[in-house]
């Protein structure tokens, strides 16, 4: 699958995928009009388009590690594709670093927009040659990372200080933490 082979993308689709159905009845007077996997062979070629879309973005992704600033037709080249399809995946990896974030008060569906990437980029003109210019800001770092390695830093002290107590210490100290564990 990491390859882009699309025939495992489909053999996966036709296994995971529910039942579609068509939103209107057949045509009993033609029945050749409609065909029964009519609904299914949409939503597959529409999964496919979007496999195939998507294909490319991890490469996309890492020209854009790369460089702090890159021209768009510098990265077209590199991509060998044009730069009409380059914004497309620019738009297309834009969106899918982006989700919505429930903030707790509304209904479900209302929230705020959170990025979910470790990168962030803008398309700017440069002012000396007048060239469309894509420039990554700052690298956006997980917020959480700070407290999960505080989290394992305590929790290492802890083991540490458990290995070097004397057997009878650690003994009554795992009793005395099943005790708080049971109240």
């Amino acid at each position: 699958m990491f390859r882009g082979d699309e025939g495992l993308f489909d053999e996966a689709f036709m296994y995971g995928c529910p039942k579609f159905i068509t939103p209107s009845p057949p045509s009993f007077d033609n029945p050749t009009a409609t065909a029964p996997q009519e609904a299914y062979l949409r939503q597959r070629s529409l999964f496919l388009r979007r496999v195939q879309d998507t294909s490319r973005l991890p490469l996309l992704k890492q020209y854009l590690l790369l460089y702090s600033s890159i021209s768009i037709t510098k990265l077209a080249g590199l991509l060998e594709t044009d730069e009409a399809t380059l914004r497309t995946a620019l738009a297309c990896l834009k969106k899918s670093n982006y989700c919505l974030q429930w903030d707790g008060e509304r209904d479900m569906t209302s929230g705020s927009f959170t990025s979910t990437a470790d990168i962030d980029f803008y398309i700017d003109t440069d002012a000396a040659t007048g060239e469309e210019i894509v420039m990554l800001s700052d690298i956006v770092t997980t917020r959480h990372q700070a407290d999960l390695l505080s989290r394992h830093i305590v929790k290492f002290q802890e083991i540490v200080r458990d290995l070097e107590m004397p057997p009878r210490a650690a003994a009554a100290v795992a009793a005395q933490q099943q005790q708080q564990a049971v109240y």
